[in-house]
């Protein structure tokens, strides 16, 4: 099921050695892993065949977006890579951004409290910031992220940052050279995974 607190509390912290990309810490991966599968007695999941994975690269920010799209409506995303996006995926976080909806509903509108928190919540994940929050705050941040990892992919350092992008590209440097992490943070971490070839 889906879950409902999130605590990135951590996200400015060191990650370890093979992380993956911070989403770990964020509580809509279970989501998109759960997409991918049925849920067995033992309280894991067996994936399903033809189910593509969405909780890795581009098909996790594919998975946001759908989530995102769903939830808001009309919520403005900024990415250039979307010709990349898993439509797939979208179409699972679609799923996903459904069922959030349904339990954010007031009178058949959206509660204000949960699209004040998601926004909160994506300009957080654009930057980065260490903050809590609900699911809809957990949306917007995994959204944001998802827009972070665009601007990085595209070159776009007036969204990046200057420091970010530098971290970025040493982080593609090495991912290519096989070159064992030399940084921390979550700026390298993206561009060192995203370039190992997993």
């Amino acid at each position: 099921m889906f879950k409902n607190d999130y605590n990135f509390s951590q996200m400015n912290s060191f990650f370890p050695r093979g992380f993956l990309l911070g989403i770990l810490l964020l509580g809509l991966v279970s989501s998109a892993s759960e997409a991918n599968g049925v849920e067995m007695s033992d309280g894991g999941f067996q994936r399903l065949p033809g189910r593509p994975v969405c909780s890795i690269g581009v098909a996790w920010d594919s998975y946001q977006v759908g989530v995102a799209q769903e939830l808001m409506k009309n919520v403005a995303v900024e990415m250039r890579y979307t010709s990349e996006l898993s439509s797939q995926c979208v179409a699972l976080g679609v799923e996903t951004g459904s069922d959030i909806r349904k339990t954010h509903l007031f009178g058949g509108r959206l509660e204000k409290s949960c699209e004040r928190d998601f926004v909160r919540g994506q300009k957080a994940g654009r930057r980065l910031d260490s903050e809590t929050g609900l699911t809809c705050f957990g949306a917007g941040y995994s959204l944001g992220m998802a827009e972070l990892h665009d601007a990085l992919r595209t070159g776009d350092d007036h969204f990046t940052g200057d420091r970010c992008m530098q971290s970025y590209l040493h982080g593609v440097r090495d991912g290519k050279a096989s070159a064992p992490e030399t940084e921390v943070g979550h700026c390298y971490n993206f561009g060192w995974f995203e370039n190992r070839g997993f």
